[in-house]
C-alpha cells in the first residue's frame, strides 16, 4: 500500500489550488502580508545536523547536468521527478528520493545548483538566487523526458515533487 507517498500529493494540490477553487465565495481579506526579508526567509529554514542513511540509487549524467535515480525493485508505479529544496541536491535530498523508490516509484532528483550544495544560509540563499530559471525549466524539461524514455523507468505516469525552493520551481 502507497498511502504514505500519495498524502502529501493531496496536501501539495489543496495548497496549490487557487483560493477560488476552494472557496467559491470567499469572505473579503485583508492586504497581503509583506514580503519576507532574506533574513527572515533564512530564519525559516535550518539545515537538519542528523546524518542521512547512505544512498541506495547512482549518480547519472541527464542532458550535462548530474541527477541521483533511485529505482524500485520491481516496475515502477511511475515516475517522480524530486526537485531539491534551497540547500541543494544533498545526502537528505537523496534519502527522500530513495524513499519513494521503496513506494515503487522511479525517482529522479535534479541537481539545479551544478553540483554545489549549502551547508549555512547565506549559501543557500546566494545558490538559489543565482539559479537561472531557463537552464533550471530545460533541467526539469529533460528529467519529465527521462522518465518515459529511459529503458530501466518507461513510466508512463510522471510527476514533479519539491521542497522549499523546489516546490516554486
Amino acid at each position: 500500500m502507497h498511502r504514505g507517498v500519495l498524502s502529501p500529493w493531496l496536501v501539495l494540490l489543496a495548497c496549490a489550488a487557487p483560493r477560488a477553487t476552494l472557496d467559491p465565495d470567499p469572505a473579503p481579506t485583508a492586504a497581503a502580508p509583506a514580503p519576507l526579508t532574506e533574513d527572515e526567509f533564512k530564519a525559516l529554514h535550518e539545515l537538519r545536523p542528523d546524518q542521512a542513511p547512505a544512498p541506495r540509487g547512482q549518480t547519472i549524467d541527464l542532458a550535462g547536468t548530474r541527477a541521483y535515480l533511485s529505482l524500485p525493485g520491481g516496475a515502477a508505479l511511475g515516475g517522480i521527478v524530486v526537485v531539491h529544496e534551497w540547500w541543494g541536491l544533498n545526502d537528505h535530498i537523496r534519502h527522500w528520493t530513495d524513499r519513494l523508490a521503496v513506494e515503487g516509484y522511479a525517482a529522479l532528483a535534479v541537481d539545479l545548483y551544478g553540483g554545489k550544495t549549502a551547508g549555512d544560509a547565506g549559501v543557500a540563499m546566494a545558490l538559489m538566487n543565482a539559479v537561472d530559471r531557463a537552464g533550471a525549466l530545460r533541467t526539469l524539461r529533460t528529467a519529465h523526458r527521462f522518465l518515459a524514455s529511459d529503458p530501466r523507468v518507461r513510466a508512463k505516469r510522471r510527476a514533479v515533487i519539491g521542497w522549499c525552493f523546489g516546490g516554486g520551481m
